[in-house]
């Protein structure tokens, strides 16, 4: 809260000073009803995240945060047809193989036998 509370000034200046977003804004009248709407469904989401941190074990909560972003990526590739260019297939790779390592060692963790 404090964080948003903290770039609400900048974020109305750089509305304030865009014309591009008034004039998106009065061409497209969906906007005055779409734009609060996904105000609070940010909202929402960020409630559920703090929710499921507190209901959570700590390492599966670590684990989805590094997933959620790959799940995201897949979303946007495959069903939301987003294009990819080839000059950023590496990044994502390094990510990918970061996501895995860290996937594979969660695993390993929860598989160890617990010491006496």
């Amino acid at each position: 809260m404090f964080e948003n509370l903290l770039l609400l000034p900048f974020a109305i200046f750089a509305i304030a000073t865009d014309e591009n977003f008034f004039q998106a804004l009065s061409a497209n009248n969906d906007l005055y009803y779409l734009l609060p709407g996904l105000g609070v469904l940010c909202t929402l989401a960020m409630l559920i995240y703090v929710a499921a941190s507190k209901a959570l074990p700590v390492s599966l909560f670590g684990l989805l945060s590094y997933l959620e972003p790959a799940i995201i990526f897949m979303v946007a590739i495959f069903i939301l047809k987003e294009p990819l260019p080839s000059s950023q297939w590496v990044t994502y790779g390094f990510i990918w193989l970061a996501t895995a390592i860290i996937c594979i060692d969660s695993i390993r963790i929860v598989r160890k036998p617990a010491v006496a």
